[in-house]
C-alpha cells in the first residue's frame, strides 16, 4: 500500500478558510520548514482532522498569523455507546 500523500493548501486558499472549516493536520515531520508550529501544541494533535476555531480574516493574513484549532478524535465522530448493564 502506497503512503498517503498530503496536499498542502495553495497561496490562494487561506482567505477561503473560516472558523468551522474541517482540515487535516499532517504529521509534524511533514510540515514544511518555513512554517511555525507552536512548541506547546500537543503532539497528539498532528496526523488528525482538526476544526478551525479562529483564524485571521482575508485582509489580515500574514506570515505571523495564528490559527486556533480543535482536534477531532474518533470518539467525537462515533455515536455514544449504550450504557453498560449488569446481568443477574
Amino acid at each position: 500500500m502506497a503512503p498517503f500523500q498530503f496536499t498542502f493548501i495553495t497561496a490562494a486558499e487561506p482567505p477561503l478558510i473560516k472558523p468551522g472549516t474541517i482540515m487535516f493536520l499532517p504529521p509534524k515531520d511533514l510540515i514544511p520548514n518555513p512554517l511555525h508550529v507552536d512548541s506547546n501544541m500537543n503532539c497528539g494533535a498532528f496526523n488528525h482532522p482538526v476544526v478551525i476555531l479562529s483564524c485571521p480574516g482575508p485582509t489580515e493574513i500574514s506570515l505571523e498569523s495564528r490559527v486556533k484549532i480543535a482536534i477531532v478524535s474518533l470518539s467525537v465522530l462515533a455515536p455514544p455507546s449504550p450504557p453498560m448493564t449488569s446481568t443477574p
